[in-house]
């Protein structure tokens, strides 16, 4: 019974915030951690309320914080920027990736062009593919 009632009495204060918040943390969570093993049930009851109660004012606190974080708004118009210029430099840097594949095609065909017109013209390959001989035959 006087463990309940301990647990009851910390339960109490903790909810009142009368006890250092470095003292819940390090003791009474740890020591309400282990009264989850005890055999009573009350105990077992109230060390579980206590957890319970300690973490949901965790929440809280953890919500309020990101509420009044003045950083918070900051921080979200950055990102909400961040996602603007990425959408901008995405669309630029695909653009030039098409851009510079479509030279590349280009060149390709103007350089396969280049090498037929060469060869038609040095006599060395004909249309059908074959290679000619230019010798006058007169060996």
């Amino acid at each position: 019974m006087v463990r309940s009632r301990a647990l009851q009495l910390w339960t109490r204060l903790a909810r009142s915030a009368q006890i250092p918040l470095a003292f819940i943390h390090n003791g009474l969570i740890r020591d309400a951690g282990c009264r989850l093993m005890d055999k009573s049930s009350a105990i077992l009851q109230l060390s579980a309320d206590d957890l319970a109660s300690e973490l949901n004012r965790l929440k809280a606190e953890r919500v309020q914080l990101k509420k009044n974080n003045p950083e918070y708004d900051s921080v979200k118009a950055a990102m909400n920027e961040w996602a603007t210029i990425k959408n901008e430099i995405m669309d630029c840097v695909n653009e030039t990736i098409e851009v510079m594949q479509s030279d590349k095609r280009r060149r390709r065909r103007v350089d396969g062009d280049d090498d037929e017109r060469a060869e038609r013209e040095s006599g060395t390959s004909g249309a059908d593919g074959f290679v000619r001989s230019t010798s006058t035959g007169s060996d």
